[in-house]
């Protein structure tokens, strides 16, 4: 077992968008693991199973939130040196946290941070891309529970994708405030986790890093005792997507779809990709 102390996130401060238990049970979250130790990622997770088909916007928001959470305790635990200000890009992004977590579970927390950007800006999001994202967190939600436990033997629950509710339905008000709660909640998770990494990048100079280090190589045994089957990443998130934020001019919409569409062929030339990149930052400049 890897001995770090960790930070045990208590029960949701947003009590109201915790789902109701006849939607999904708590003896069948795919995140049922992480309750007892990590008890508002579980849920986080558990309220995204309950709403992946009746609200996935919101859904996916709250993947959003468990992968800030899950990432913010690696940050705190290891004191990883952060900047003030870094948001949850910057951190993914931070050579010290690829490092340690490794290329497929970064992979997905890229996957989570996309699609939660896509969905916190009112793009639209459907049931295929949340039930997507629920299976890539439950992958990152294993890596992490086997990582911190030291337990890597083939016991963890197998996943098990959420059933439809039969005959429930969302009222079209009770979508938009749940979807504004979503949203307010995770700009508050986002700013607390950046007050919170400031007081830890303070301590970077005390950090152990022989923490680290068995902090990796738990990680890597995590993750080689799980199959990272290949996905439908590149179905389910495409180059939009990583504009999802941003209001494009017609011109740069189109320089967008024309890079999609490369990337999607296989008979362009590797020229036109540099040049429509090329031709992309002056447009956004």
């Amino acid at each position: 077992m890897l001995h770090l102390h960790l930070r045990v996130s208590g029960a949701s401060t947003h009590a109201n968008l915790a789902p109701p238990l006849d939607l999904f049970s708590a003896a069948l979250s795919n995140f049922r693991c992480l309750q007892s130790r990590w008890p508002s990622l579980y849920e986080h997770a558990r309220y995204a199973e309950s709403y992946a088909y009746s609200d996935p916007q919101t859904a996916v928001i709250k993947l959003r939130c468990f992968a800030e959470v899950l990432v913010g305790i690696i940050f705190q635990n290891l004191r990883l040196p952060s900047e003030p200000g870094d948001g949850f890009f910057e951190r993914l992004k931070s050579p010290d946290f690829e490092d340690v977590v490794g290329p497929d579970i970064l992979q997905r927390l890229h996957a989570v941070r996309l699609l939660g950007n896509k969905a916190a800006h009112g793009r639209p999001i459907d049931a295929q891309a949340s039930l997507y994202l629920i299976e890539e967190a439950y992958l990152v939600g294993q890596w992490f529970y086997k990582t911190y436990s030291g337990d890597i033997s083939g016991q963890y629950p197998a996943y098990r994708p959420p059933v439809a509710a039969i005959g429930s339905t969302e009222a079209p008000d009770d979508l938009a405030k749940q979807l504004a709660e979503a949203k307010a909640q995770l700009a508050h998770l986002a700013a607390s986790e950046q007050a919170a990494l400031a007081k830890v990048a303070s301590l970077h100079q005390s950090q152990g890093q022989a923490r680290i280090r068995d902090f990796k190589v738990c990680a890597t045994q995590a993750s080689t005792s799980i199959n990272f089957t290949p996905t439908a990443t590149r179905r389910q998130i495409g180059i939009r997507d990583a504009f999802s934020e941003f209001d494009l001019s017609e011109g740069q919409s189109e320089l967008v779809d024309r890079l999609g569409e490369f990337l999607d062929g296989d008979a362009q030339s590797i020229f036109l990709l540099k040049e429509g990149l090329h031709n992309l930052r002056r447009g956004a400049s």
